[in-house]
């Protein structure tokens, strides 16, 4: 079965040449989402500069659409299934800030390094403390929100309106 023309497509069909676990991977209904939302999660993160808030305000609309997922159109296991998505989705939101932000973290163990030139906010006592207080707010706790909101949004319009399968 050949898909298309493109570079895409080749890589698809070498995808699907290699045997039938790839081939329902790729035909998986929740693939196409996946792959979406990981293009859409680093353009976010890019427009952001590497500062995740546009992704965690991208995470209320998502957790908007999420009830109607494809594995989540069940109603009995929506709020389950739309938690899963969102714990995979702030899963790989912080593996794209680790790999935005892992340089500075190498910098960082440079005795030489200029903690107060960075650019990060300075908001703790120590440029240190700020300094390492910056990373964990974007590597770990950035995603955290946006799993958050992708659930609170996902509650919501569970509790409220009738998602569309």
């Amino acid at each position: 079965m050949e898909i298309g023309s493109g570079w895409l497509s080749h890589v698809i069909n070498f995808a699907m040449d290699k045997g039938p676990i790839l081939k329902q991977i790729i035909h998986h209904p929740l693939f196409r989402f996946a792959v979406a939302y990981a293009i859409f999660d680093v353009v976010l993160a890019g427009i952001g500069m590497g500062v995740p808030f546009f992704c965690i305000l991208a995470g209320f609309v998502i957790g908007w659409y999420l009830p109607s997922a494809p594995s989540t159109t069940k109603t009995r296991q929506g709020l389950r299934g739309s938690i899963l998505l969102a714990v995979a989705a702030a899963m790989f939101t912080v593996f794209v800030m680790f790999v935005i932000w892992s340089p500075a973290i190498a910098q960082a163990m440079d005795p030489a390094f200029d903690y107060e030139g960075f650019g990060i906010p300075q908001i703790l006592f120590d440029p240190v403390a700020s300094y390492i207080g910056w990373m964990v707010l974007m590597i770990v706790v950035s995603p955290i929100l946006q799993m958050l909101a992708m659930v609170f949004s996902a509650s919501l319009r569970e509790a409220f309106f009738t998602p569309a399968p």
